[in-house]
């Protein structure tokens, strides 16, 4: 089922523009798409078509692409909401996996090289092999720009899935396919949600982000890791808001199994 996101209105009790503390507003959104306009401006011939869809868009007439941030401040509006209402009741029942597959890496300058089709479809395998094969999951892919020291940076897709199940059954089903190496010291890591109306919402934005950054290696004060967070340059941005125009909106989500209050679901 497609799932018509400017066709409906968020769930108002759980609408994130209402709701959450932070979350982006329209005129946030409105001055980041006439900063991205600037910034895609005569880089591309698909960057200059991108501009024109994205300085076209307006009230009642939007353009609808994913790339462009008030576009995607409406899904997100919609689409967290609808995610907030399935979990925060029976929080227990799910938990958050964010997974960081280090065959997707890619060079910067070479992101369009990813293929998110294929990627789902290999995950939709594993699945069908797992102790998870039947749960609900929900959720999307994110990008991030991983840099190094002494060493070219490198794109690195990665997923953020909330899934109805145990996270014993979660680990036994994910952990196998995506192993740790010396750039993904946790290639998986999965925690249990906890209950309220906040937290329901806050976890739902992070299956579908609207902000992007590159990020370098650093630790915290106790020695844990704790990237630190940059801006993308010009050419990264106008890199990445191509291949998210490409992808779609629902082409960037994961969609999996059947929950009363996601109907959008679907076995994939």
């Amino acid at each position: 089922m497609k799932f018509r996101f400017f066709d409906e209105n968020p769930i108002s009790d759980l609408d994130p523009n209402q709701k959450l503390r932070g979350f982006e507003t329209f005129d946030t959104a409105s001055d980041s798409r006439k900063n991205l306009v600037k910034v895609l401006r005569g880089r591309s011939v698909d960057a200059d078509q991108l501009v024109d869809i994205l300085a076209n868009c307006r009230n009642g007439t939007r353009c609808l692409s994913a790339a462009c941030p008030v576009c995607v401040r409406r899904f997100r509006m919609v689409w967290c909401s609808r995610i907030a209402r399935c979990v925060m009741n029976n929080a227990d029942r799910w938990c958050a996996a964010s997974i960081v597959p280090a065959e997707l890496a890619l060079p910067r300058g070479e992101l369009d090289r990813f293929e998110v089709t294929r990627a789902k479809e290999r995950l939709r395998k594993q699945l069908e092999r797992s102790p998870i094969k039947r749960a609900a999951i929900i959720g999307g892919f994110d990008y991030a720009l991983q840099t190094f020291d002494g060493r070219a940076p490198k794109w690195r897709p990665h997923m953020y899935l909330l899934i109805e199940a145990s996270q014993g059954r979660i680990e036994v089903a994910l952990k196998r396919h995506y192993p740790n190496d010396p750039d993904t010291r946790k290639a998986v890591i999965i925690k249990p949600l906890t209950w309220g109306i906040q937290s329901s919402m806050k976890t739902a934005t992070y299956t579908f982000k609207a902000e992007f950054y590159k990020r370098a290696p650093g630790t915290d004060v106790r020695g844990n890791s704790d990237p630190e967070q940059m801006s993308l340059s010009p050419a990264e941005r106008t890199e990445l808001a191509l291949l998210l125009h490409k992808q779609g909106f629902l082409g960037r989500t994961i969609r999996r199994g059947r929950h009363a209050d996601f109907r959008e679901l679907t076995t994939r």
